[in-house]
């Protein structure tokens, strides 16, 4: 039922804002009653509210109950089943899209109708038709990305590395061995979660994974930095892509440049936006449909309140979850507690502001781990603290909640396996 399809998304305000125009006629049309009515509710909430999405079928039931008390008891209850189904239903942002569309043209169409009908009769105007003609055009050409203002502050690697700022798809595969056994390739509806102690190596996670996926995607990766200075940020997932030092980036600039231009400027939307909402994030993402998404610190993404923190972080997480489910895979970067503090391997406890409802939204969650002993100071301890991903023919089962020593490069941005797979690979098939 294509109704309900629509209907669940238009939870989202953006997407009732941009087709509302053509929705009441086509509800009316539909002649159902209940679906109708639904809508009606949905309708009257954005009207009501100047901000914020309805978000979840729960609070659209409620919204609904409210609007029409006086509705039957034997009538109400055929509206039950109607959002258990909503409920289930998973949305496919490509079909969503394609039938939003697909209405919008049917509108135009009639329009473009009703004005042929009126110049033939003497009434009319010529340039109304041939704007209509123009905008049908514009439905038949891919479509470009928009002009959302984060888009203007994307960085510009030829800007980063010139001498006046010097030294300033639907699987994809992460670059370590041990992940690719353990977690396995990252796909859309994946949402992970990689916890650390300040400055133990979560950025560093962040931009080898930017950097080694950045040529499986099809669209790009929107990474958000919200910690650290956006420009350094940069410049290390370019160094990790490279496997460079900073030194050798600044030698070897033309050459970085040249594969700016042919990857990382359509490939890589990189943001250092502190004060960021994760309305505007979720603006940028439908405007760019990236095939991967990084937030680091998922924490600081600001728009949800709650009584309590963290629920609040609860809230933010599962948009994250469903945000991977729309777009592909997303992963976000969350601090540790004091707890954690030398620890070498680190426990679902250990995550900041949260016991539950942050690990609960996760589908995956990489602890990394660090002693202060000086013998290993090169040393991280990867813990997969949580692993409901699929996994895939290089998947062997016995690790998918493996505990891990890697190696952080931290010159090259870069983590590097210290286990011999080949031996392990060959003593699991004895």
């Amino acid at each position: 039922m294509i109704e309900l399809y629509v209907l669940k998304s238009l939870l989202s305000r953006n997407i009732f804002l941009e087709y509302n125009y053509l929705l009441d006629d086509y509800f009316l049309k539909e002649e159902q009653e209940e679906t109708f009515l639904i809508y009606q509710s949905i309708k009257d909430f954005y009207r009501k509210s100047s901000e914020g999405d309805i978000g979840s079928v729960d609070t659209l039931e409620q919204l609904f109950h409210a609007a029409y008390p006086a509705i039957p008891k034997k009538k109400r209850e055929v509206y039950t089943p109607l959002f258990d189904r909503l409920r289930a239903l998973i949305l496919n942002p490509e079909q969503s899209e394609g039938y939003f569309r697909g209405l919008s043209r049917k509108h135009l169409f009639r329009k473009i109708a009703a004005e042929s009908i009126n110049l033939t009769q003497g009434r009319g105007n010529e340039e109304s038709l041939k704007e209509l003609y123009g905008r049908l055009d514009r439905f038949s050409t891919a479509a470009i990305r928009g002009h959302s203002p984060l888009l203007s502050r994307s960085y510009d690697l030829e800007k980063l590395l010139s001498p006046e700022t010097a030294p300033v798809g639907s699987v994809l595969h992460l670059r370590s061995e041990t992940l690719q056994h353990s977690l396995g390739p990252l796909r859309t509806g994946d949402f992970g979660v990689v916890v650390a102690r300040p400055e133990v190596g979560k950025t560093t996670f962040l931009a080898d994974t930017a950097a080694h996926i950045l040529s499986q995607v099809e669209t790009c990766v929107v990474y958000v930095a919200n910690e650290e200075r956006g420009a350094q940020v940069y410049k290390r997932i370019i160094q990790s892509y490279f496997g460079w030092t900073a030194k050798e980036l600044r030698d070897r600039r033309e050459e970085a440049i040249a594969e700016y231009h042919r990857i990382f400027k359509q490939k890589l939307i990189f943001l250092h936006e502190p004060s960021l909402t994760y309305k505007e994030l979720y603006a940028l993402l439908r405007e760019v449909k990236p095939n991967l998404i990084l937030v680091d610190q998922l924490d600081k993404l600001k728009g949800f309140e709650d009584d309590r923190y963290d629920l609040e972080l609860g809230a933010l997480y599962r948009w994250a979850r469903e945000t991977s489910h729309e777009f592909g895979p997303f992963i976000g970067a969350t601090q540790a507690s004091a707890e954690a503090e030398g620890k070498k391997w680190l426990e679902q406890s250990y995550i900041a502001n949260s016991k539950t409802a942050k690990p609960a939204e996760a589908d995956w969650i990489l602890g990394i781990g660090k002693t202060h002993e000086s013998a290993l100071e090169r040393i991280r301890h990867f813990h997969l603290i949580k692993n409901k991903l699929e996994g895939d023919e290089n998947t062997i089962n016995q690790f998918r909640h493996g505990k891990f020593d890697m190696r952080i490069e931290p010159e090259i941005v870069r983590y590097e396996d210290t286990m011999d797979w080949d031996i392990i690979e060959q003593n699991s098939h004895v």
